[in-house]
């Protein structure tokens, strides 16, 4: 049994397609996050002799498939590592937005390469017993350019459950240590963030220190991301400190964005021609 080789790289969120060749009985696919030498795991409804591999998440994983006989002994096909790297997402502007027939318009583009942790982190209270303080890690390896500077970080969205919001400081830190202080005791006694995104400067909604909760949208930070130093390669973490006690939260998700230059562009127009 040959597992055909396939993608090598793939993006989160896209699908990879692998197949395998060779010998009889039923499929299983089965996955591994940790070595290529497992420990593996069956992949839920994955049975045929195709397999469309998707992740959400950045890192190396290994694919391999077994093939089952009633009464034997189960065989395993070679395995295939493949590396999940982050999406990209685009976009554009012109200017001027309208034109006449043979004018000229400047036609922009800026991208950005997002890395994601979706596993909840529950924020203790700020009590006897616990300093408040929970950390939510991203770990980025390969970045280029490597060397932090103010317009790396393009934005940081999360969705935060909590039941008194002004109770709440939220802070990035970089692999490095340093900080900036995204939130900090905003939106009173409201709850929650709810697809809230932070950026430097130029957010629809002001700085965020003005909102109110669940604080939906895209928002200035309460410090620049200027303040953001050293090696983008490394550990970052969605620090959220509860400042109070009695109320408590989770850390549902967040994504950090950051500008990368290894990105080509292509342009192209609908209708074509331009």
């Amino acid at each position: 049994m040959v597992l055909q080789p396939g993608p090598a790289n793939a993006c989160t969120g896209i699908a990879s397609n692998y197949s395998v060749t060779g010998g009889l009985g039923s499929i299983q696919w089965q996955t591994s996050p940790t070595a290529i030498s497992g420990p593996f795991t069956d992949v839920s409804g994955a049975t045929s002799s195709t397999f469309g591999f998707i992740s959400n998440i950045t890192g190396t994983y290994y694919i391999r498939a077994k093939r089952s006989v009633l009464g034997c002994v189960d065989a395993f096909s070679n395995v295939l590592t493949v590396v999940v790297n982050p999406g990209v997402s685009v976009t554009t502007s012109a200017t001027p937005g309208s034109v006449c027939p043979g004018s000229n318009v400047n036609l922009n583009s800026s991208t950005g390469v997002s890395f994601s942790n979706p596993t909840d982190y529950p924020i203790p209270d700020n009590d006897l017993i616990s300093n408040g303080v929970v950390n939510s890690p991203i770990v980025i390896s390969g970045f280029s350019p490597a060397i932090l500077t103010a317009a790396t970080v393009k934005s940081v969205s999360f969705n935060i459950n909590h039941t008194y919001d002004g109770d709440l400081r939220i802070r990035l830190f970089a692999p490095g240590g340093s900080a900036v202080t995204l939130v900090d005791a905003a939106g009173a006694d409201g709850q929650n963030f709810v697809n809230t995104t932070i950026v430097s400067s130029g957010g629809a909604n002001g700085n965020i220190a003005s909102g109110t909760a669940p604080f939906t949208g895209t928002y200035n930070s309460q410090a620049a991301f200027s303040g953001l130093t050293g090696n983008v390669n490394g550990t970052w973490n969605l620090r959220a400190l509860d400042l109070a006690f009695g109320d408590v939260g989770t850390i549902l998700d967040w994504t950090l964005v950051l500008e990368s230059d290894g990105v080509l562009y292509t342009w192209s127009s609908s209708p074509a021609g331009f």
